[in-house]
């Protein structure tokens, strides 16, 4: 049976936010956080149930990248892991290739805006 919460409709007081490695408990539950390093912000929640640790995270990198830490290794094994992956097994271009590719596009725009704003300026004067 599938449960859907609507968070947006809770109240803000049962709203709280976390630190990267603080353990909270809710109902002899404990749980923390890990850096995912896939997007800024993005966390991996380690799960402690009745001494049952389970790991659950999204998409995660081990990469470290020029804005982002890589995935944190948790201190200890989980006895349960769940991925929830949008890219799964997906081999990405090394990041140097990446960030030229970016870098390239970049000047790219600029130079052609440039180009426009001067097309712009000789039309005009």
């Amino acid at each position: 049976m599938a449960v859907w919460v609507d968070f947006c409709s809770l109240p803000f007081c049962e709203v709280q936010v976390i630190d990267f490695h603080q353990t909270m408990e809710v109902n002899g539950i404990r749980f923390w956080c890990y850096t995912a390093g896939h997007v800024l912000g993005a966390a991996m929640f380690m799960v402690d149930i009745a001494g049952t640790r389970v790991l659950y995270t999204g998409d995660y990198s081990c990469e470290e990248d020029r804005h982002l830490r890589a995935a944190e290794m948790p201190q200890f094994s989980p006895d349960v892991c769940i991925i929830e992956s949008t890219y799964g097994v997906q081999i990405h271009q090394p990041r140097i290739m990446r960030e030229r590719r970016f870098t390239d596009t970049v000047a790219q725009t600029v130079t052609q805006v440039c180009m426009l704003i001067k097309h712009s300026i000789d039309q005009n004067f």
